[in-house]
């Protein structure tokens, strides 16, 4: 008696239908690792919430008496000069 895959409920629609499910399995894998890895290199280069610009980073020294009021009225001058 032969025992060939085709001749058993194995037939050829069904060796087609798991190969399709695996490509579909793995595609589904590599696009998950890829979206990941896009996603936590996309968060690491944003800027983050406590990132200050200069002018708050100038109130902050003027108020902590880092630097005299002449000087930070001088500097926040150039700063708005700038923009």
């Amino acid at each position: 008696m032969m025992w060939a895959w085709g001749h058993h409920g194995w037939g050829a629609g069904m060796w087609t239908i798991m190969v399709l499910f695996m490509l579909i399995f793995w595609a589904v894998v590599v696009f998950g690792v890829m979206a990941l890895v896009r996603r936590n290199s996309q968060t690491r280069d944003a800027p983050t919430a406590q990132t200050s610009n200069a002018e708050e980073i100038l109130r902050e020294r003027f108020a902590r008496g880092e630097i005299p009021e002449d000087e930070y009225r001088e500097k926040l001058k150039h700063l708005r000069a700038d923009v």
